[in-house]
């Protein structure tokens, strides 16, 4: 079965959130405060990975350390 374009990309991203907290030891509440977000919004975007801003993923990105030539599986 083949997976939406759309559902790759959320599923790629919980992927780098989870491979961040696991590297860097952070929860929920510090992963939020890393991207700028209030609490209940990261939990928001979490839940719907596809409601990320452009911003946020950048920094994401940033924060995960995401090599230039992988950043397109995320955007």
């Amino acid at each position: 079965m083949k997976v939406s374009y759309a559902r790759e990309k959320s599923d790629n991203i919980r992927v780098l959130i989870a491979k961040i907290k696991a590297q860097k030891h952070y929860d929920n509440p510090q992963m939020a405060k890393c991207l700028g977000l209030k609490l209940g919004t990261y939990q928001s975007r979490i839940h719907d990975p596809s409601t990320f801003r452009s911003w946020e993923l950048w920094n994401l990105m940033q924060l995960g350390k995401v090599p230039k030539e992988e950043k397109d599986k995320y955007v």
